[in-house]
């Protein structure tokens, strides 16, 4: 079974936009694409104290005040076929025949991936985990890219919700498996205790 993908899981992808591309003279095709702001997974780190890691700018640390997730986007191809999402690769174009992919000078694109900063920079990722060429990431930066960077501005404050209810939700479900931990080291603590008052 593929992993899941991280910002691609059923609950928490609501946003989605969808728009023509120009492959060829006079041809176009419809893409879906989804789209979600990059967010923390902050975790509990167990040592001489109990505390969060890998807040990704959530919380304080030693280089200062906390500074926010920031303005990071993940846009994925959708496949196109209507096919109900599985949270998973399976929902990508591209990804084990999944159809809706683009077709450019020739050759499938396959997945693709393309990550957008607050500088507006485009980190394009294409079949999977290959780099674009110089002539797909120039097609992709005219064609594609303005697309999604409209979408994002027109949608900027439903995506942070959604960052910030999923890092909600992860954290509370993370606390609360550490309560259960606790209260059965708690439980163990007064069994031992008892059992060694008991012993002559």
């Amino acid at each position: 079974m593929p992993g899941r993908i991280p910002g691609l899981m059923k609950e928490n992808t609501k946003m989605k936009t969808q728009f023509n591309v120009t492959t060829k003279k006079g041809s176009t095709q419809l893409t879906t694409w989804a789209i979600n702001q990059d967010r923390a997974y902050p975790d509990i780190e167990a040592g001489c104290s109990l505390r969060w890691r890998n807040g990704g700018g959530l919380f304080a640390d030693f280089n200062g005040p906390a500074k926010g997730i920031g303005r990071r986007y993940t846009c994925n191809l959708m496949r196109n076929d209507g096919a109900a999402m599985q949270g998973n690769r399976y929902d990508l174009a591209g990804y084990e025949g999944s159809p809706g992919t683009i077709e450019y000078r020739g050759r499938d694109l396959g997945e693709m991936e393309i990550r957008i900063d607050a500088n507006g920079y485009a980190d394009i990722r294409l079949r999977g985990f290959d780099r674009a060429t110089d002539g797909e990431r120039a097609w992709i930066n005219a064609e594609i890219v303005p697309h999604l960077e409209q979408a994002i501005e027109t949608n900027r404050e439903a995506l942070h919700a959604e960052a910030v209810e999923a890092m909600r939700t992860s954290m509370l479900g993370r606390l609360q498996d550490a309560r259960q931990q606790l209260d059965k080291m708690e439980a163990e603590a007064l069994a031992a205790i008892a059992a060694e008052s008991r012993r002559k």
